[in-house]
């Protein structure tokens, strides 16, 4: 696993999404993060005691009262920004697991008593999954035990867990966070960790482009489309399917279509380094 620098703060894709956590909350959220770092790099045994009492012991359930999803959340952020000084009590897998057992409670939370059962799920999850996503990269610098055969294990399912989220996240919010991260971690990766990515390429290049496909606002376009041209440079065009390789290239001539009937310059040339990078469409 490489080593990420820095700590990546979630919420930067709210706004594309359709909302806005505010001025006020978003200094409000930083500042208490900047306090729990420091309380925990000062007391980091005392304060690692306190917050593992704090973390839920199981999956959320579609009718978790409110107040309980926003404690989760609240664990979960505090999880990632003390990711530095918890990994020496938490190991990258036991979060991975945790992480991975609350994403499979949230993408399949469904109503029971009957065939037709319509999904119902918690009130906070968009908020949840994305947190997960950038859980992962908060412990991605963490991962590696020493043992090859794990640490692949682990990486394979961070790669699957990312790739269910940008492809059945929430909301477009959700779907953006894990097109951030899978940008990051995908980003200058080493020949070994594309070869364990592979198997997960063809479902997470379907993922980004669906996600491509809803998002409106340039900033959520570009954010996409840089993750799709990271994956293209990355993974060789045979690991790709036919499928997957005729999907993009489908949205990618939409979105050309769009931007250039909208007059979207800094659109239009994402797309050309996009379509350059998997040569899908002609002169766009």
């Amino acid at each position: 696993m490489r080593r990420l620098q820095g700590r990546v703060r979630h919420g930067a894709f709210v706004a594309d999404a359709g909302g806005s956590s505010g001025a006020v909350e978003d200094r409000l959220r930083a500042a208490a993060e900047d306090v729990l770092y420091t309380l925990l790099y000062a007391r980091p045994t005392e304060v690692t005691a306190a917050l593992f009492q704090l973390l839920p012991s199981s999956p959320s359930t579609p009718d978790e009262p409110l107040g309980q999803q926003i404690h989760r959340e609240a664990c979960y952020a505090a999880l990632g920004v003390g990711a530095c000084e918890l990994q020496a009590t938490l190991s990258f897998a036991q979060m991975l697991g945790a992480a991975s057992s609350e994403a499979e409670a949230l993408l399949g939370a469904t109503t029971q008593g009957t065939a037709a059962a319509v999904p119902q799920r918690p009130p906070l999850v968009a908020a949840l999954q994305a947190r997960l996503c950038w859980l992962i990269s908060c412990w991605w610098a963490f991962g590696g035990q020493g043992d090859a055969l794990e640490d692949e294990r682990m990486c394979s399912a961070s790669y699957a867990l990312l790739g269910r989220m940008a492809n059945s996240g929430a909301d477009l919010a959700v779907r953006l966070q894990a097109s951030q991260v899978l940008h990051t971690l995908l980003h200058g990766c080493s020949a070994e960790d594309v070869r364990v990515f592979a198997p997960h390429a063809s479902d997470v290049l379907q993922g980004l482009a669906s996600t491509l496909a809803i998002c409106t606002e340039d900033d959520a376009c570009l954010w996409v489309l840089r993750a799709l041209r990271t994956l293209l440079r990355q993974v060789p065009p045979t690991v790709l399917s036919p499928q997957a390789r005729d999907g993009v290239a489908a949205v990618l001539g939409s979105a050309w279509q769009r931007a250039e009937a909208e007059s979207r310059p800094l659109l239009l040339t994402a797309l050309k380094r996009v379509a350059n990078a998997m040569n899908a469409f002609g002169t766009a």
